[in-house]
């Protein structure tokens, strides 16, 4: 007679226990605020530069809220003219102004530079 031993684990155990590690790690914040800092410096780079304040305004924000407990960052310009930079100005766009200004497309260009889309972007 033979004897077998045999248990089984599920991927979402792994999973599980995987971020339970990772949440202990320093080294995981550290990464990752130097990744948000790298985002930040691509988005500062397609930014327009006419007066520089608006390539300025990006920032790093620690998230409130985490994302699986995991820490979390944001990469934000709050330039009061950020949105039109971004969308444009042009009279047939969505916001439309009656001037016609470019759409630059900071974020969803940032974006697809770390292979993502703009609607992966979450908005808070």
């Amino acid at each position: 007679m033979s004897a077998s031993v045999e248990f089984n684990v599920s991927l979402t155990e792994i999973e599980r226990e995987i971020l339970v590690q990772a949440k202990q790690q320093n080294e995981v914040k550290v990464r990752g605020r130097e990744f948000a800092e790298r985002v930040k410096d691509t988005a500062v780079d397609y930014s327009p530069v006419d007066e520089g304040r608006y390539a300025g305004a990006w920032h790093v924000e620690d998230r409130q809220r985490t994302v699986n407990g995991m820490p979390a960052w944001r990469v934000k310009n709050d330039d009061p003219k950020a949105n039109m930079i971004e969308n444009g100005t042009g009279q047939n766009g969505p916001r439309g102004q009656g001037g016609s200004s470019p759409e630059f497309a900071v974020r969803a260009r940032t974006a697809a530079h770390y292979g993502g889309t703009e609607e992966l972007i979450e908005a808070d």
